[in-house]
């Protein structure tokens, strides 16, 4: 996978090599790492027959990952995935399903955020893990034991919020025919 890295100033080494070389232009790096499992953090089959599209987990992950770098009040800037996936996956399905991160990681307003590399294995359950890495551009983070009783917050960004996430999800799957 190769998306978003050729416009990506932070990322100096992707896909190809033992590992990837990421710039950390302040110093400091955001980290981190978020797994799914099919029928536990998402359903491959619907009530309604709606079959899930790698495309829908693939948006689901890279969204669920920027969320958390965004929340800190970082920008994201690389991602590595790990795909599991069962012997009888289709390589159209994993087509789809960078074609979706992608998606996502554009549509979510984090163009300076490349996939720098991953890795794809077999086994019995579909599983995905994206590690993503952000930079807080020289600012300071914002912190979970920053908040004070009284204090007013909100999610950094509408699709943020997990349970609006969820209700998006579902409603958007329960409702394709």
């Amino acid at each position: 996978m190769h998306y978003g890295q050729e416009h990506n100033p932070s990322l100096i080494l992707g896909p190809g090599d033992d590992a990837a070389i990421v710039a950390a232009p302040d110093g400091r790096a955001v980290l981190s790492i978020d797994t799914q499992v099919a029928d536990q953090d998402f359903r491959l089959e619907w009530n309604n027959g709606y079959r899930t599209t790698g495309y829908d987990v693939g948006w689901k992950a890279a969204a669920q990952n920027l969320s958390d770098i965004n929340a800190m009040g970082a920008r994201a800037t690389s991602l590595v995935v790990s795909l599991t996936m069962p012997s009888e996956t289709r390589v159209a399905w994993v087509e789809d399903f960078a074609d979706g991160l992608s998606a996502a990681i554009r549509e979510l307003g984090a163009p300076d955020c490349a996939v720098a590399g991953g890795d794809l294995g077999r086994g019995r359950d579909l599983a995905v893990s994206v590690a993503i890495l952000g930079t807080l551009g020289g600012k300071a983070a914002v912190l979970r034991s920053g908040a004070r009783p009284g204090t007013p917050w909100r999610w950094p960004a509408p699709w943020a919020a997990p349970r609006r996430v969820s209700r998006c999800w579902n409603r958007t799957l329960l409702s394709r025919p």
